[in-house]
């Protein structure tokens, strides 16, 4: 659950999704995932390539809310898929001065990643992951605009279809 603060009676809350495309980085120097094998790119000028696209569409979509769909689940680290998404938009809004040295210029507009203590041991780290696919769902946010109160996960039903033998 986010919950929205109001500074006055209007707010603007813009909240958008997308569909990363089987964002892994597990092959390129990521927290390793324990489901399986890698869906995304297979060679690194693939990776980087998808990361510099997703990194800008990301950023201009310009969200407070954004729902991401097909990231890699190797945890909640900053070495985790999600872990350098974030990293990598959040770098877009640091800016150097005219002396050369890095300037935030807009920290409220910087995002953080909704992340899951799943194995218990009160950390946020790597070894947190949602459900048991290579995949995952993930959540973004500005603390700017929302605070997280609480974090739940919803277990979806399983269906498991018999094999058909002719």
């Amino acid at each position: 659950e986010l919950r929205v603060d109001l500074a006055s009676n209007e707010f603007e809350l813009k909240v958008a999704s997308a569909n990363v495309l089987n964002y892994f980085n597990s092959p390129f120097g990521g927290d390793r995932n324990n489901f399986g094998s890698n869906r995304g790119a297979s060679l690194e000028v693939e990776f980087n390539r998808q990361r510099a696209k997703l990194t800008e569409a990301l950023y201009r979509l310009d969200a407070d809310i954004l729902g991401l769909m097909e990231v890699e689940n190797n945890g909640f680290s900053r070495d985790g898929a999600l872990g350098q998404i974030v990293a990598d938009i959040n770098q877009k809004y640091l800016r150097i001065d005219y002396s050369g040295r890095n300037r935030d210029d807009s920290v409220t507009n910087r995002y953080n990643m909704v992340g899951i203590d799943t194995d218990g041991n009160l950390e946020i780290d790597q070894y947190d992951t949602i459900g048991t696919d290579v995949i995952t769902n993930a959540l973004i946010y500005r603390p700017s605009k929302v605070s997280l109160k609480s974090v739940d996960i919803i277990e979806m039903p399983n269906q498991q279809a018999k094999n058909i033998v002719d």
